[in-house]
């Protein structure tokens, strides 16, 4: 039982991580830092945590994501063609 323990716990930064990666503001749930991440707001860019809404919805920053960033031209040009 320890050791699931501490496979939890690693599985849980795993995940924290993905979410980084993927794009900052993910780390964020309903405008609060994660779970380990309540430290390190601070090194986030500003606009993960604005809280800007436009027409109800959050504004979302692709190109703070390099996969959100290409998610978001190719969709560009596809609305384009």
């Amino acid at each position: 039982a320890v050791n699931g323990g501490k496979q939890s716990m690693v599985l849980e930064s795993i995940n924290s991580l993905r979410k980084l990666v993927n794009h900052p503001s993910l780390v964020y749930d309903n405008g609060k830092a994660s779970k380990g991440f309540e430290e390190a707001v601070h090194l986030l860019p500003e606009e993960t945590v604005s809280g800007r809404r436009h027409g109800g919805q959050a504004i979302f920053h692709p190109s703070l994501g390099g996969k959100m960033m290409v998610l978001h031209q190719l969709l560009r040009y596809v609305k384009a063609t």
